[in-house]
């Protein structure tokens, strides 16, 4: 199973990196308002405050492929 790599940035510089295998973001008119992952491993998020949230992205570089 490939693990995909997770990350939000916040206001103040912090990063949080989520390795999980699927995510997906829930939005209400192009505005992010909830999260859910599979696969977790790591860090589980229980709540983000969007206001705090400059982006989120995947992060193809550190994916692997736990196959290998």
């Amino acid at each position: 199973m490939v693990k995909i790599k997770i990350v939000f940035v916040f206001r103040n510089g912090f990063q949080l990196c989520i390795p999980c295998e699927e995510f997906e973001l829930e939005k209400t008119l192009g505005m992010p308002t909830g999260f859910s992952f599979k696969g977790l491993s790591g860090i589980r998020p229980l709540h983000i405050n969007w206001d705090d949230v400059i982006c989120v992205y995947r992060d193809l570089a550190e994916e692997q492929d736990e196959t290998d």
